[in-house]
This record gives C-alpha cells, structure tokens and sequence, in this order.
C-alpha cells in the first residue's frame, strides 16, 4: 500500500452514536495512506465507544486504540495521539466530523505544493441529527497570523499539521478554545494555506462546549490576554473583531 504518509487523531469520549461515522469517513479516503490514533478519553462510560472503535481496528490494522484511564480533556487526548504518530503529518478529526473523500489526499497535495508546515480547509456545519446543511464557513487560500487572530479560521477537524510543528505547540487542557490557541502558535513563524471547499462535515451537536457562548467568549478573552499578553486596548479590538466574526458565523 505504501508509507503511511498521515496520522489522523480521534479524540473519543461517550461518541457511540457518531463515532462510526466519523471512521467510517477515513475508510473511503481516496489516499490510503493514513494510520488512526484512536484515543478513547475515560475508560469508565466509555465502553460502547470502545466497542465500535475496537471492531474498526479489528477489521482494519491502519486503527489504533488508545485509553486514557480516566478523562483528561479532548486536549490531552489529541497530545497524547500526537505523540504516538509516526508518520509526517497529523491531521485532526473529532469524533463527530466526517471527512470527504479527497479531504487527506487534496491537503497533502496542497501541502507539497505549498511546501507549507500547516493546512486547513473550509467545511459544512450540519445539524445534528437530521444532518442538514446550515451553513458553509469559508476560508482564503492563505492563513496567516495577522488574520487568525481575529477570527479562528480553522474548524479543528480540517487542519493538518507537520508532526514535528503539532507537538512543538501542544495543546493546553487548561485552555477553553485549545486549538485556536495551538493555531495562533503555530502561525507566529510561518504562513499555513487552506483548501477553499468543504473538505469536511461538522456535525452542530446540542450539547458541544461551544454551544455555550458565555464560556466560549471567555476563553477568547483569556487567550488574547492571558497567553498572547496583548494590552487591554489590543484585546478589545481583535475581541471585537472576533466576535462580530462569531455572530456572522452562527447566524
């Protein structure tokens, strides 16, 4: 088949009635080149999901499982895969994403192409459970940091990063938006480029931690301040930027 050229990293938690399809997903891929760390976070509550990945991995020696022996947030998680990948590239993808077809096999062309450390794409949010099409978040071909910084542009199911750059910037579990965070940091040195279709289905679960806006607007303050130390007057002209940006988004 080839050099696994990707690990693809799958933060599970009680994901037993979405999780089949996210693996489903890397199954069709049109690049056959990937391996999947599957990490399932808790081991307690986690049984069913553990059930569907194992039967994957069983039927398929490109999965990998992992457990966390109690949970440690979806940022260890991700770390933890990270560090397991032995491949050049990581991509993301959670648990109730679904990636097209061509997604892995397009970034790693754009990515050669590019010669770019760090790739994303634009993507579709669907409701859940109906699975309709509620909006498309676009992306511009080029991802700096200048404009990361006032709206987080890519979903965390669609980047894909160096494996040498995702574990110099781990993500923070003590961290609300984590990967936004892992983005910024990721771009102070060097430019990432983006796919400008949908390359992957976001699923709008009921209950994700971004459905709550009071925290996800905290966590934007915090990163601004706390970990990037802008001054408070920097601070409120990218939060409002970003979060005019927020509203355009989910309206």
């Amino acid at each position: 088949m080839g050099i696994p050229l990707c690990t693809v990293v799958i933060p599970a938690s009680h994901a037993e009635k979405t999780i089949a399809l996210t693996l489903d997903s890397l199954l069709a891929q049109t690049c056959p080149l990937w391996l999947a760390q599957i990490v399932i976070d808790g081991s307690a509550g986690n049984e069913a999901t553990y059930a569907i990945a194992r039967a994957y991995a069983d039927r398929d020696a490109r999965f990998y499982i992992q457990i966390n022996e109690y949970n440690q947030g979806v940022a260890a998680a991700r770390n933890r895969g990270v560090a397991a990948a032995c491949t050049p590239w990581v991509a993301f993808l959670d648990s109730d994403d679904v990636f097209h077809p061509e997604k892995l096999e397009k970034q790693l062309v754009l990515a050669e192409k590019k010669d770019a450390d760090f790739t994303c794409c634009a993507y579709n949010m669907l409701t859940y459970p109906d699975r309709k099409l509620r909006k498309v978040s676009q992306v511009p071909e080029k991802i700096t940091y200048s404009a990361m910084v006032k709206k987080n542009l890519a979903g965390c199911s669609t980047v894909m990063l160096k494996t040498d750059l995702a574990r110099k910037h781990p993500m923070q579990n003590n961290v609300i938006h984590e990967d936004y965070l892992c983005w910024l940091e990721c771009l102070r040195d060097r430019d990432g480029w983006a796919i400008t279709e949908p390359m992957v289905d976001i699923l709008m679960m009921p209950h994700s931690r971004n459905a709550n806006k009071l925290r996800s607007v905290k966590g934007v303050w915090e990163i601004y301040r706390k970990y990037s130390n802008f001054s408070l007057p920097k601070t409120l002209r990218f939060f409002c930027s970003y979060s005019l940006a927020s509203l355009i988004k989910y309206s």
